[in-house]
């Protein structure tokens, strides 16, 4: 497996915080189901609690942060599986293993609280329950509207908050989906939000209209949801990352709402159905696209063609620079491939006419003035490969949604020779 397969499938290791680092009170609440939402105040706590001269909490914080990096907790493959498979699976008690220990070393003493507590709210996540069962949607609707109602009144706990991880669904939709659309408004350091996808309850369009028209989530960059959640995208105006792990035949919906609302910043989109068309219209108002990922797996049954991947298509995003194909690992992408560096020099040929347009415009207005010919972007282009063992569909599992083989593919260019 190359360098890139393993950044990729490894997360990053959190980093703990300074122990001299500022340390606010702290009003812990449980987020059980008996637990009150307000929780218990915590008497004489020390601004400035001293380092531990032996026993756990005195090893080194980069030793603590490497522990705690191998417990099991949500990843790009369990975001790509639907709600009941991950919340209410058999797997869900080692996902809830990290959080439950985290929570019970922030609760040993002041020194424990300031080094786990930033770890323990990381990731507010709310879409796992403790064993399985089919009433998974009522218990993941309530631990929801709880734990929002939880944060919303320990403001010190706000900042800790970077990745949202959450189910939505129809469920007591009246009493959940407000207190969540609050707090998400609230968190000033949250980055990711990651919604796994329901097949039942599952909620319409006009439903996120009415529960998310007039919000706004200003620091949001990368975003993971289903199609069908597609308008949540209109509160997120510099999101720069988009994944989606459910379609149902809705992406090219879900990019014509990226079209309307003109994200800019958009960098990178994963798990779309794009045409001609709208890639045309994505070109002209998200023209800081540089990376696409095309699920081989499934185009090469929908469009059996001659270009099976329809990838002539995308050499209208001239800033494009990695195109990702993912399908099984015994299928031949030569043809593929070569379309797909055919593609990206186009697009390079063409970011580098523009460019020189546009110096030679700026360059008439003096005669002295030296035109730089070459791109301003220099950065090398790619064409990547992940293959995967084989599996239907409605059979796989997380597993399955983790490469077993990636190959890159350098583009050579005129810029880049």
């Amino acid at each position: 497996m190359s360098s890139w397969a393993t950044r990729r499938l490894e997360r990053p290791i959190a980093t703990l915080p300074p122990l001299d680092a500022e340390h606010k009170p702290n009003l812990e609440f449980c987020l059980e189901e008996k637990a009150s939402s307000a929780g218990t105040a915590i008497s004489k706590i020390s601004i400035h609690p001293q380092p531990a001269s032996n026993g756990f909490l005195s090893l080194p914080t980069e030793l603590l942060s490497q522990i705690m990096s191998h417990f099991a907790e949500i990843r790009d493959e369990h975001l790509m599986m639907s709600t009941y498979y991950i919340g209410s699976g058999s797997n869900s008690e080692d996902l809830l293993a990290r959080f439950s220990t985290l929570r019970a070393l922030s609760q040993l003493s002041n020194l424990s609280r300031h080094i786990f507590l930033p770890l323990l709210w990381e990731r507010f996540q709310a879409c796992l329950t403790p064993k399985p069962g089919w009433q998974w949607h009522s218990y993941i609707g309530h631990a929801l509207e709880r734990r929002c109602k939880g944060l919303l009144e320990s403001m010190h706990l706000w900042p800790h908050v970077k990745v949202v991880t959450v189910t939505i669904s129809e469920f007591k939709s009246s009493q959940v989906i407000p207190p969540f659309v609050q707090l998400l408004s609230k968190l000033p350091n949250v980055h990711t939000l990651e919604v796994l996808y329901v097949t039942t309850n599952i909620p319409s369009r006009r439903f996120f209209e009415y529960y998310f028209t007039g919000w706004s989530f200003p620091s949001i960059k990368k975003a993971v949801l289903p199609a069908y959640a597609r308008d949540i995208l209109r509160c997120c105006p510099n999101v720069k990352e988009i994944t989606c792990n459910r379609d149902l035949g809705g992406s090219g919906e879900l990019v014509d709402t990226l079209a309307r609302i003109r994200c800019s910043k958009l960098e990178v989109i994963r798990g779309f159905t794009i045409g001609p068309v709208l890639l045309k219209r994505l070109s002209k108002t998200s023209p800081s696209l540089r990376c696409v990922r095309i699920d081989g797996r499934v185009f090469t049954r929908k469009n059996p063609t001659e270009d099976k991947l329809q990838l002539s298509a995308y050499s209208t995003l001239l800033s494009l620079r990695e195109i990702e194909i993912e399908c099984f690992d015994d299928n031949d992408l030569e043809l593929s491939v070569k379309r797909a560096i055919n593609v990206l020099r186009i697009c390079a040929e063409s970011k580098l006419a523009t460019t020189n347009r546009h110096l030679q415009k700026n360059a008439n207005s003096t005669s002295s003035a030296v035109v730089n010919y070459k791109s301003v972007d220099d950065r090398p282009r790619l064409v990547r490969v992940l293959r995967y063992t084989y599996k239907p569909v409605y059979g796989r599992t997380p597993s399955d949604f983790v490469p077993v083989k990636v190959e890159e593919f350098p583009v050579k260019t005129k810029s880049s020779s």
